[in-house]
């Protein structure tokens, strides 16, 4: 089955980790070392730089333009 949340890195010793929700974990009965396979989907650059610039128009207008002429 599949599951979607998000989650946010931490340090964990040299690495990185994420924490999965105890929902995700009881609803997929997850156990100890069981073997997962994770998609990663990082946010867009744009995404990312929102609400550190400001705009002349509105952040949406904008974000709705570029993925028309990005076809995302």
């Amino acid at each position: 089955m599949e599951q979607i949340f998000k989650s946010v890195t931490r340090k964990w010793g040299n690495s990185l980790g994420i924490v999965i929700p105890l929902n995700v974990i009881k609803e997929e009965n997850l156990k100890e070392n069981r073997e997962v396979t994770l998609k990663l989907v990082k946010k867009s650059p744009f995404e990312e730089l929102f609400g550190s610039v400001k705009f002349k128009r509105p952040v949406k207008e904008i974000v709705r333009k570029l993925k028309k002429e990005c076809d995302i």
